[in-house]
């Protein structure tokens, strides 16, 4: 099932008030975030959506049972928030030795309230605040930091990583990126880091006909750029339960489960595109992260 009863924090200072019912409201949501804790990636912002004040930027932070320094991997959700599929995504990660930071663009507003192009800009800017956040921990590498976007978020590690250099105001940059079903037609820049791109060939929201004109007109010192399409699969098709859908035209949030249309075209859940998609993000971060941790290291 989705997430439900996650608070959104509204303004600073308030939220640290927010942040600590936030620990509190992500331990009830089982296994899957019972290791998860909230932290502050930025304590003041300007409140996106027409909403009044500011707002912090939180995250939530998973990290492996080794000390580290371990390679860290920046999470960015799609417009439907920090859902199941985040959350597992970032338990996963730290199993196998990462440190996994879910970025949480949303706040106190929606971040894709405007469209598409909208949440995904807010959530380039939002992940570069958290790569900051995590080079600076003393139990990460800051030399090996990933990011894996979904649906804008997605976008977002393309934005980014077509940056020369792709980089927070402090010289840190993402050594690799992997984007679930971006947007590629916007992304006009050279790709300066690995990515590896996972679409659905059924895709009418994000085409990967898109990524596949993208590459083409990547200039010749791009850095490697691997696409992978699953034939049958849509858009969204890693969300499993789907909570909230945010219509651009009526304005309006429905809670409702998969499958379901957005304005005309099917955002289904396919669990076997899901689950093969698995091994190949795994097998990429492997190879541009390096081990995950010392502990994984030896034991490999």
């Amino acid at each position: 099932m989705a997430v439900r009863g996650i608070p959104k924090c509204s303004r600073w200072p308030a939220s640290l008030t927010c942040v600590g019912v936030l620990l509190l409201a992500i331990a009830a949501h089982g296994s899957a975030t019972a290791s998860l804790r909230a932290v502050v990636l930025a304590p003041l912002r300007a409140a996106r959506g027409g909403g009044p004040g500011h707002s912090a930027l939180l995250g939530y932070l998973d990290r492996p049972a080794a000390n580290g320094p371990s390679a860290g991997v920046i999470i960015l959700h799609g417009c439907n928030g920090v859902q199941q599929a985040e959350l597992h995504l970032a338990r996963r990660l730290a199993r196998a030795g990462y440190v996994a930071l879910i970025v949480d663009s949303l706040a106190s507003q929606r971040f894709c309230d405007r469209g598409l192009d909208i949440g995904a800009r807010a959530a380039s800017v939002d992940a570069l605040s958290g790569l900051r956040w995590l080079a600076r921990q003393p139990w990460v590498d800051p030399a090996r930091i990933g990011v894996i976007g979904i649906g804008p978020g997605g976008t977002a590690v393309l934005t980014d990583l077509s940056a020369r250099p792709p980089a927070g105001a402090e010289g840190e940059t993402f050594r690799a990126g992997v984007a679930y079903y971006p947007a590629c037609k916007g992304i006009t820049g050279t790709i300066v880091a690995p990515v590896l791109i996972l679409a659905g060939g059924a895709d009418d929201v994000t085409p990967p006909d898109d990524c596949k004109t993208m590459i083409r007109r990547q200039a010749a010192d791009s850095a490697p750029i691997r696409l992978v399409i699953y034939p049958w699969a849509t858009h969204g098709f890693t969300q499993g339960w789907v909570t909230k859908r945010y219509d651009f035209v009526t304005k309006e949030t429905t809670m409702r489960p998969m499958p379901f249309y957005l304005d005309g075209h099917l955002v289904e859940y396919d669990p076997d595109a899901a689950h093969k998609a698995r091994p190949q993000v795994r097998r990429f971060l492997r190879a541009e992260l390096g081990p995950s941790s010392p502990r994984h290291a030896a034991a490999r």
